[in-house]
C-alpha cells in the first residue's frame, strides 16, 4: 500500500477481500414508467480493514494515517505483486471513502475500516 508513508503495525493487516463495484450511473423511472437509464462508469473498490489493533497502534499509526489521507488524497494498493496476467487486477489506486473518523472498539482490541475506490 503506497501512502506517502510505511504502515507496520504488530498484527496483521487484512484488507478484507470486500470487492466490489461504485456504479456512478442512475436508474430510474419516468411518470408514464418509462425506464430512465443514464450510463456511467463503473469503478471497482475494496474494502480495507485494520482488524485487531492495540491502542498505541491506533494512536501511533492508523489514526494518524487516516487524519492525513482523509476523503480527499490518492492511495496506490497493489494487494498481491506476483508477476502474473491477473496482477493489473489486484491494483488499486484512487480515493478512501466513507466515515474515516471511526476506529470502532471490538473485543479486546481496536479496529478501523474504509472503502478504496479505484479510478482506473
Amino acid at each position: 500500500m503506497v501512502i506517502g508513508k510505511r504502515i507496520q503495525l504488530d498484527r496483521n493487516f487484512n484488507y478484507g477481500a470486500a470487492f466490489g463495484v461504485r456504479d456512478l450511473g442512475s436508474l430510474d423511472f419516468s411518470a408514464r414508467g418509462v425506464l430512465l437509464r443514464r450510463r456511467a462508469k463503473k469503478l471497482r473498490t475494496v474494502g480495507l480493514t485494520f482488524s485487531n489493533i492495540r491502542k498505541a497502534e491506533v494512536e501511533a499509526v492508523t489514526q494518524p494515517l487516516l487524519e492525513q489521507i482523509g476523503n480527499t488524497e490518492m492511495v496506490a494498493l497493489l494487494t498481491d505483486p506476483a508477476p502474473d496476467p491477473q496482477r493489473q487486477n489486484r491494483a488499486y489506486y484512487g480515493a478512501l471513502v466513507g466515515d474515516l473518523g471511526h476506529t470502532w472498539r471490538n473485543a479486546a482490541a481496536f479496529e478501523a475500516k474504509a472503502n478504496l475506490v479505484s479510478i482506473f
